[in-house]
């Protein structure tokens, strides 16, 4: 992790996000017959933005690592969904969307967004004295 002045401020959001993941793709909902593009929009943004969270907390060499948790944490919600829930399905589909955007955060964190925290820090005044 970055030496971050709140780590446990970015590491709260992190855990935040990957909370309203699960509790949003567990919920019962209604029972869609087809696919919906939208809904691949939605698991593809929702993975995007934690896999950029958490390539802002991390160093460069750290990010495909951050790409793997969130790709992990789409499996295992798959699994849940197929498993836990009756309204709910795992799809092969929505696996692939959140890798879609896993994908696009990891290049985005390597064209120069990546380690974000830091800098949002410096910008907030929260930074560490050097």
């Amino acid at each position: 992790m970055l030496p971050l002045a709140r780590p446990g401020l970015w590491i709260a959001g992190a855990l935040l996000l990957a909370l309203v993941i699960v509790i949003a793709s567990l919920l019962p909902g209604p029972v869609v017959q087809s696919v919906s593009s939208w809904d691949k929009l939605e698991h593809t943004g929702a993975y995007l933005l934690l896999a950029l969270w958490l390539a802002g907390m991390v160093d460069r060499r750290r990010y495909m690592w951050a790409a793997a948790a969130a790709f992990l944490l789409g499996a295992a919600v798959e699994v849940a969904q197929a498993l836990l829930t009756e309204t709910r399905q795992g799809d092969v589909l929505d696996l692939v969307a959140n890798a879609t955007g896993v994908l696009v955060a990891l290049a985005i964190a390597y064209l120069g967004l990546g380690g974000w925290a830091q800098r949002a820090e410096r910008w907030l005044g929260l930074a560490r004295a050097e």
